[in-house]
């Protein structure tokens, strides 16, 4: 029986090769699509679940509250204190606490200097709370010694290449913790997905052999120091994360910790596995990624209706070749039962040829896809949980778009089936037909409505202006304190070389490609008539003829002059306190303190912190770290920065100029290599991951439409069939 069956789906498909081709190619796109999205889906909602006990593991995150909204974004760096004072308080809570470390800086293997590195110092507790695959050496033994160091798999690679590292000194100079020499001792890979992955090197975090100065692991001023930890624990069985968050904002309330004025500090225990779902400064949004990744899955869900829509009628109309056969059939004595399994294995087999082909399609266009979109789309569609989801899904689709036709074809009567043949079975259904066309399209309309919508957007936010212009513009990142004394040396010398229109320091907070997370402070203002404003900004160090350099529109007043507010003196925090300070604001922060323009702002003495300022000058707005948020109410305050900010005449020879500035840096900086960075390198495609959602949803769209009009030709095609007669007796 099984063999007439198979033989009979056999002969359907070589009698009606188009239009199986149309059926099987359209739903095997429906497929493709509804795969590629759902697994990618799942994937990222699994990121850290491979960890013991990975649904009880968790990290803080840090929150400051200003009372006016402008809060930055949550950060997971916190005071080493913090983890000290919630093991004390609740040690029975806690299975394993680890607390890592992190600095970055760059990197020297046996007298070779190579690029920056992140190096995070860790607690051996670490390796109790993630399992890290170990390949060469011992994970254990470096954190035995806190001169030892393991290294990722992909950094060995790229110090390395096919040599084994183990024995060989690793030398970091780091941006926050001095130089230090290491030795290799593990080499380790972080188990993926995880948001761990960017462990590229540990070590032992031990607070007396670090190799700067660690009094401010003591205290809980987050503006007192560059050195914070991440916290990361494991909670036991039977304890409530929300009860210990709770009794650990009543500590922080009940002694003032952390509250610099107006602005309150909050912590809040997130999941591991929650944390990938965090949207980044690049990607704000409403911060609903994991809604996002909902829509993802039912965008293919609907492609996937599409396809089973498209394929119950097109299932239909091509049995219109097969009345005659299935009215013999009848008349010979097969039940409708027979006809039954029969037709209905012919749609899963149909079904089993589309998964295949798209199957087929992912491998060959996955590949391309993860590239051009920049989306990790790997998808490893034959594991044995993917396998069993694709199996069912694929028997669910064939019983529910398979079981109408199969019961259409088989209830008809002998006689009527053989006396009437096509045009019974063509007014069978139009109803349902029409409705399933119609669904089709609707949903094909709304998805181009919302890519519409979404390229919309994206086209308003890419050519809005961002408040600055790098065109012409070097910048070069320093670290560490020898290099920051050199820093008035090396300007004087860059702004004499030929070819340099102008050089001046600035903070790395305010420059584009950096996901600067800067801390608010208290911001008061009395007004003449005696009303007070309270607000909040976030700070930044400018030197003189920073903004020129970056083309930032001067608004009202002056910039800082050297001239004006000279050197910057090594004076006490009481001193500093106690003078007054010229600062320069942006247009969100006159706003912010209630001024009615930016002229009516100048001059004026508002209190930062604890410091009395005048506002000497006010700038545009600007948007380094991302055109998605909206801008910061900020204060710049003359200092000078971390980074060397470099524009060039506009017919330099920029080849020229950047081998004399080398030059320069090393005669007085030294060894430390002279990276300058341009526009292209400094400003990644902030619209990346939007533009690869829209990308997703349109192509998505692209194919929902193309499955969507094989259903119309097929319906056209069982029109044309239905009025042949019609047809013939009009020509």
């Amino acid at each position: 029986m099984l063999r007439d069956y198979l033989r009979s789906f056999w002969r359907m498909l070589r009698n009606n090769k188009f239009t199986s081709a149309i059926n099987i190619g359209g739903l095997a796109l429906g497929l493709a699509v509804f795969f590629a999205l759902t697994f990618y889906v799942q994937r990222e909602f699994s990121w850290d679940a491979q960890w013991e006990g990975a649904e009880r593991i968790y990290t803080i995150m840090g929150q400051r509250e200003s009372p006016n909204g402008n809060s930055p974004p949550a950060q997971i760096i916190v005071p080493y204190v913090l983890g000290t004072s919630l093991q004390n308080r609740n040690p029975e809570a806690f299975e394993v606490f680890a607390r890592t470390l992190r600095t970055s800086g760059a990197i020297e293997v046996d007298g070779e200097q190579y690029s920056t590195h992140l190096l995070d110092y860790a607690e051996p507790t670490l390796l109790d709370l993630v399992q890290l695959e170990t390949l060469e050496g011992s994970l254990q033994a470096v954190f035995e010694n806190p001169r030892f160091i393991a290294i990722s798999a992909d950094a060995a690679a790229e110090l390395f290449g096919n040599q084994s590292p183990l024995d060989h000194t690793l030398s970091i100079n780091a941006r926050q913790g001095g130089s230090a020499d290491f030795t290799i001792k593990a080499v380790y890979r972080v188990p993926e997905p995880s948001v761990l992955n960017e462990l590229e090197l540990l070590a032992l975090l031990d607070p007396g052999a670090l190799p700067d100065p660690t009094k401010i692991l003591d205290s809980w001023d987050m503006n007192a120091s560059l050195l914070y930890v991440t916290n990361y624990f494991k909670l036991r069985p039977g304890f409530s994360a929300s009860e210990l968050e709770s009794e650990l904002r009543v500590f922080m309330d009940e002694n003032n910790y952390m509250n610099p004025g107006i602005v309150r500090v909050r912590f809040t225990f997130m999941p591991l596995r929650d944390l990938h779902l965090l949207p980044s400064l690049f990607e704000p949004g409403d911060g609903d990624t994991a809604g996002l990744l909902h829509a993802f899955a039912a965008i293919g869900a609907l492609v996937l209706l599409i396809s089973g829509c498209n394929f119950v009628m097109l299932a239909t109309l091509r049995s219109l070749d097969r009345v005659r056969e299935v009215g013999i059939r009848k008349v010979m004595g097969a039940e409708t039962g027979q006809l039954l399994r029969q037709y209905l294995l012919d749609v899963l087999l149909q079904t089993l040829m589309a998964a295949l082909f798209a199957c087929v399609l992912l491998e060959i266009s996955l590949p391309w896809l993860q590239t051009k979109l920049g989306v990790p789309l790997a998808l490893d569609l034959f594991s044995w949980r993917n396998l069993a989801q694709g199996v069912f899904v694929l028997l669910v689709f064939a019983l529910l778009s398979g079981i109408y036709p199969a019961i259409l074809m088989s209830r008809g009567k002998p006689v009527q089936l053989l006396r009437n043949s096509a045009s019974s079975l063509v007014s069978t259904g139009n109803t349902l037909r029409r409705l399933l066309v119609g669904i089709q399209f609707a949903i094909v309309i709304a998805l181009l409505l919302a890519s519409a919508v979404l390229w919309l957007q994206i086209d308003y936010t890419r050519n809005r202006s961002r408040g600055y212009d790098m065109d012409n513009v070097m910048l070069v990142r320093t670290s560490g304190p020898e290099i920051t004394q050199k820093m008035s040396t090396v300007l004087d010398e860059f702004n004499r070389v030929p070819g340099v229109a102008e050089a001046a320091t600035g903070s790395a907070s305010v420059s584009p490609g950096v996901i600067a997370i800067v801390t608010p402070v208290s911001a008061t203002y009395t007004a003449d008539d005696g009303q007070v404003v309270n607000g909040s900004m976030q700070s930044a160090g400018i030197g003189a003829g920073y903004f020129r350099v970056m083309a930032v529109p001067l608004l009202a007043g002056r910039e800082f002059s050297t001239e004006i507010e000279g050197t910057v003196p090594e004076i006490s925090a009481e001193q500093a306190a106690a003078d007054v300070i010229n600062i320069v604001l942006n247009l969100a922060a006159t706003r912010e303190m209630g001024f009615a323009s930016p002229a009516t702002a100048l001059d004026r003495l508002i209190k930062v912190g604890s410091q009395q300022a005048r506002i000497i000058g006010v700038v545009a707005d600007t948007q380094f770290s991302s055109v998605l948020l909206p801008p910061q109410p900020q204060y710049y305050r003359y200092s000078q920065g971390s980074q060397l900010a470099i524009r060039l005449e506009p017919n330099a020879d920029r080849t020229a100029v950047i081998a004399d500035l080398q030059a320069i840096w090393t005669a007085i900086v030294g060894a430390v290599p002279f990276e300058p960075l341009s526009a292209d390198m400094l400003e990644p495609n902030m619209l990346a991951s939007e533009e690869s959602k829209a990308q997703i949803i349109t192509g998505s769209t692209i194919l929902a439409l193309i499955i969507a009009l094989l259903g119309l030709y097929g319906l056209v095609e069982a029109t044309v069939n239905k009025r042949t007669k019609e047809i013939g007796v009009r020509k």
